[in-house]
């Protein structure tokens, strides 16, 4: 319980760091967009994160970047290593950070396939850090980001298009982009039957995330590369999340309500049956009141004729 607890306050953290940069002035018509995302990390937390700022070390992160073309499957976009340490100038901590490529040689900037990792004081014991990838085309159906320290400790963030501003990654969409890249590798990335990401934030709402849930399972991969990371995450909270956003898609509310109740508290607690419920209920009044446009539209099209 304490571990779980220790990973979602280092998310509740991150939701505390909002836009750093706008970099919204990129044409849609753009032939390269530049992306950057950024999460929050305190000194005055014992987490898994802290290391990075601890004057007793070296602490290695990474971020990866790919897309995903439908059909298909992922394609690297970029990746960067960046070791974070500290510098004690004029009795203070201040953060140092050296980049580097696959090769080992240190880079200045983020260029094609090559990111960068920035840290700046947010205040005396808060600090930001910041991805940025240059020099991304914008051909991909969806953009799956991953930053980590181990193949344990992560954050994912999908979204379906480059972000025009600098995200921060909150519990909520962390959880929903791993429920999401979940769906996505068990449709086989296949374009007919892959559910849009909207819905997805439609049925898990931003309520029903809650303090104790596991939202960073183990990832059962045995051999984790870095520079090529994969994330295979065995979590019954990730997949009775799928079958309610499955369920609400292809189903009658009903179902949807059974299923969340008949779920074992371990995995849904009642405060989030409760959220969830509600979510699912203001989905299918959204998709009744869609439902009834679309035919009021028909009949007006045939009077019309």
């Amino acid at each position: 319980m304490c571990q779980r607890f220790i990973i979602f306050l280092l998310f509740f953290l991150v939701g505390c760091g909002k836009v750093a940069e706008d970099i919204s002035r990129q044409s849609n018509k753009s032939i390269f967009k530049t992306g950057l995302f950024s999460f929050d990390v305190s000194t005055n937390d014992a987490n898994d994160w802290s290391e990075l700022i601890s004057t007793n070390n070296i602490s290695t992160i990474y971020s990866y970047y790919e897309g995903l073309v439908f059909d298909q499957g992922f394609e690297k976009i970029g990746w960067v290593q960046a070791d974070i340490g500290t510098q004690r100038i004029a009795s203070k901590n201040i953060p140092t950070v050296s980049n580097f490529d696959l090769k080992k040689n240190v880079v200045t900037s983020s260029r094609y396939q090559q990111g960068f990792i920035s840290i700046q004081a947010v205040s005396t014991a808060n600090y930001r850090i910041q991805t940025e990838f240059r020099k991304v085309r914008p051909k991909f159906d969806y953009y799956s980001f991953s930053h980590f320290m181990s193949k344990d400790t992560y954050l994912f963030f999908v979204s379906e298009e480059v972000p025009s501003m600098s995200v921060s990654i909150t519990p909520h969409n962390h959880v929903i982009s791993a429920v999401y890249l979940n769906h996505l590798k068990k449709e086989s990335y296949n374009r007919d039957t892959v559910i849009p990401l909207t819905v997805f934030y439609e049925i898990i709402s931003t309520a029903s995330i809650t303090p104790t849930l596991n939202v960073s399972p183990k990832n059962t991969i045995k051999t984790f590369q870095p520079s090529r990371p994969i994330f295979s995450i065995n979590s019954p909270l990730f997949d009775a999340l799928l079958t309610t956003v499955t369920l609400s898609y292809y189903s009658e509310d009903y179902d949807v309500f059974d299923f969340i109740d008949s779920t074992d508290f371990a995995t849904f607690p009642e405060s989030m049956k409760v959220q969830l419920k509600k979510s699912v209920g203001r989905y299918f009044q959204s998709k009744v009141k869609k439902d009834e446009a679309l035919a009021t539209g028909s009949v007006t099209e045939k009077l019309n004729d």
